[in-house]
């Protein structure tokens, strides 16, 4: 009758194919293992950098905005005076113009970025 005791008796030749065998197999899986903690922190990496990029390119779009705040609160200053204001605005412009035609900007970034370029502060929106 069974007793609950379960043997296994193996041969010689079983004992060293199972000491060959069961060392690669714990090796295997520990590479599994840390190649699949290398994928992902490759991931969380890459969706960090996407964040970022974003965060950037958004706040450049309101430093755009922010430029022309200034510009136009400064309406009774003569343009000789406000030169290199234009010029910082030109430049504004002219990257976020080109974060437009880019193809690794999200798209609800470039709503930002064609908002803050359409974008007439309020003290402006008098003149107009």
């Amino acid at each position: 009758m069974f007793q609950g005791r379960l043997v296994f008796k193996f041969g010689d030749k079983s004992k060293n194919i199972i000491i060959r065998v069961l060392p690669i197999l714990a090796l295997t899986a520990w590479f599994t293992f840390m190649l699949n903690e290398e994928q992902n922190r490759k991931e969380l990496l890459y969706k960090l950098m996407k964040d970022a990029h974003a965060a950037d390119n958004t706040n450049q779009s309101r430093y755009h905005q922010t430029l022309k705040d200034i510009n136009c609160s400064l309406k009774n200053v003569p343009e000789s005076e406000k030169e290199i204001l234009l010029l910082y605005i030109k430049g504004s412009k002219e990257n976020l113009e080109q974060k437009l035609i880019e193809e690794h900007v999200a798209d609800s970034t470039k709503v930002h970025i064609r908002n803050s370029l359409d974008y007439i502060p309020c003290e402006c929106k008098n003149e107009t």
